[in-house]
């Protein structure tokens, strides 16, 4: 009967996300949430089932296969059944929360009928009820604001806190069943893998912590220039630009350097080799599959973007970029001995002498030429009036010479008020 209940808790999640996956055909976005939201669940459900434990709320009957005294298949099918199933059932709010609803029914009634597995308390529904709020509930909440793109601090918050149960927690676990067969006691975190570091002094624990810090806040900084960019730590949602700035600016994979050295840290003070070949493994891995996967999608998004910045900044070395380093390699240049023996040449500088020739500008004696404008005595001309005097080759009948004279008085008038005005409009 174990087996059954325990095949059952597997591959009963497993088949339904198969069949909504051929029958939905979520898209890329749905997939990554369904993915999210089923990560999300492994830490706290497995804190919580411990916590159960040692409360007397539940405990598992079971002798092989426990992962901190929790069934590995009820584990994991479980956190399926919470996370990837209603992402993949459900495209809207209203049935997302419907969802949720019969989840939870679900489970209260499948816990009583696993009797041969799952062993439960008198006050079992308080260990439900905070598994829904830690476990069902963020992690709903993780998948439908990754399936709708919303809400991007939310998401790589929750991000960073799945990761950090995952690295601290989960994947001590899975070290102390690697080394020893076993994980933490049926009691919970305790007796087994955990010791070294309960046991360590508080001055030890403390020194520890303390180089933790760095990486950590590094790992921070880099989660926040991805969301400030539209986007989150998860490759398979990332922002939408180019992230360039912040720990960016000096190392290109900040996020898998503080990682590593979490990891490494992490497995000293637990004592756990397999934790600390973690970190190698996984330095390796963000060095050759991961790398040559992020230069692959990075170049298609960015194209010579990306190419430009990878050549000013490295992967795992921190540097400034290249940019500051050329200025300085050029003031290097130019401060070579070799290059100096040339000021040699400097005394070339005697040909100033030239300036000789730009005493030409004295030519501006030429102004004499600008007196041309003098021609306004031209108004001269305008004193062509005084052509009255041809009144003396005329006849020289009275008559006549009357009438001449009084030809030109009337004449002067007019021409001379019109003359004038003109000469008065002209100056």
């Amino acid at each position: 009967m174990e087996m059954v209940v325990r095949a059952a808790s597997l591959y009963v999640p497993v088949a339904l996300v198969m069949e909504l996956a051929v029958y939905r055909r979520p898209g890329r976005r749905r997939y990554t949430a369904a993915l999210l939201a089923t990560v999300w669940n492994l830490p706290p459900l497995l804190a919580v089932n411990a916590v159960a434990t040692a409360a007397g709320w539940w405990r598992f009957d079971a002798a092989w296969g426990l992962v901190a005294g929790m069934p590995a298949d009820m584990w994991i099918g479980w956190a399926l059944l919470w996370g990837a199933v209603p992402m993949l059932a459900t495209t809207t709010h209203r049935g997302l929360v419907v969802a949720g609803v019969v989840l939870v029914a679900v489970d209260l009634v499948l816990m009583p009928r696993a009797g041969p597995v799952v062993v439960l308390g008198d006050r079992w529904l308080v260990g439900e009820a905070l598994a829904v709020a830690l476990a069902l509930v963020p992690g709903l909440a993780l998948g439908w604001w990754t399936a709708t793109a919303t809400r991007v601090w939310g998401r790589a918050g929750l991000q960073v806190v799945g990761f950090a149960g995952l690295v601290l927690y989960v994947l001590p676990e899975l070290a102390f069943m690697a080394t020893s067969g076993t994980t933490s006691s049926p009691g919970g975190v305790g007796t087994t893998g955990w010791e070294p570091l309960l046991d360590r002094p508080a001055a030890e624990l403390v020194l520890g912590l303390a180089a933790m810090a760095p990486p950590a806040l590094l790992a921070l900084a880099s989660v926040r220039e991805f969301v400030r960019a539209g986007g989150t730590p998860v490759p398979l949602d990332p922002p939408t630009r180019l992230v360039v700035t912040g720990p960016y600016a000096f190392v290109a994979n900040p996020m898998q350097v503080a990682c590593t050295v979490l990891l490494t840290i992490w497995g000293l003070l637990l004592a756990n080799v397999a934790i600390v070949a973690t970190a190698a493994v996984a330095a390796a891995f963000s060095a050759g599959v991961a790398r040559w996967h992020e230069d692959t999608e990075l170049t298609r998004r960015f194209g010579d973007d990306w190419r430009t910045y990878r050549q000013q900044v490295r992967a795992w070395l921190p540097r400034r970029p290249r940019s500051g380093t050329d200025q300085a390699d050029r003031a290097g240049e130019q401060a070579t001995p070799a290059e100096p023996a040339e000021p040699s040449t400097p005394t070339e500088p005697a040909e100033p002498a030239e300036p000789a020739e730009r005493a030409e500008p004295t030519k501006p004696a030429e102004p004499a030429e600008r007196a041309e404008p003098t021609k306004p005595a031209e108004p001269a001309e305008r004193a062509e009036p005084t052509k009255p005097a041809e009144p003396d080759s005329r006849p020289s009948w009275p008559s006549q010479r009357n009438r001449a004279s009084r030809r030109a008085g009337g004449t002067e008038h007019a021409g001379g008020t019109g003359r004038a005005d003109r000469a008065g409009g002209t100056e």
